[in-house]
């Protein structure tokens, strides 16, 4: 459903992630929420095939079709900005803020080291390559390809909550297009 007035806060980015979690979700590199299909597995894996190991795209195509959506760790809040962005909902996105992690830390006027963040829920947290979303009381909403299981966790993937040291984040930012004036709850 399209709503060109959706204005995204940091509270909300918070309770977006937190949402994304109890739906059947994988990671998915250059994934902004979009459901998994084989025609999109297909053409991710055409676009990065050094990600797309034959192995990592054989087990995206058995869950392709589905239901299940698929996200990277910018793809998420991405996602979020574009008002729960998925092939049946475009109508937000728009190229100037389809941000990379590397376009980001460039675009963002307000950020500082990670050792001075503020406790402000809805604040990105980002390392070179990776971004997490801090959701308060030192905890981070983070999407990852998990690469240390042993078993097929570590081919899908997904969002998990860490604490804050679990990574090691070196900046904080304000997304450049999420609202940080409103206070947010705190628990």
């Amino acid at each position: 459903m399209e709503n060109k007035s959706f204005v995204p806060t940091a509270q909300g980015l918070v309770d977006y992630v937190k949402s994304c979690m109890k739906v059947p979700h994988i990671y998915l590199w250059d994934g902004n929420g979009q459901y998994v299909t084989t025609e999109l597995v297909n053409e991710l894996a055409a676009k990065f095939p050094d990600w797309y190991t034959p192995e990592k795209k054989a087990v995206r195509l058995t869950l392709a079709d589905k239901g299940i959506r698929g996200w990277d760790c910018i793809g998420i809040i991405k996602s979020y900005i574009w008002n729960d962005y998925h092939q049946d909902n475009t109508a937000l996105y728009s190229k100037e803020n389809d941000y990379s992690t590397r376009t980001l830390i460039k675009a963002a006027k307000i950020q500082g080291p990670i050792e001075d963040m503020p406790e402000k829920p809805g604040l990105v947290l980002w390392k070179p390559g990776h971004v997490g979303v801090y959701i308060g009381d030192g905890q981070v909403i983070d999407v990852a390809c998990v690469t240390h299981a042993t078993d097929i966790t570590h081919l899908v993937g997904g969002i998990q909550q860490l604490p804050i040291e679990a990574t090691a984040w070196t900046h904080w930012l304000e997304y450049p297009e999420i609202d940080y004036s409103e206070g947010t709850k705190q628990d």
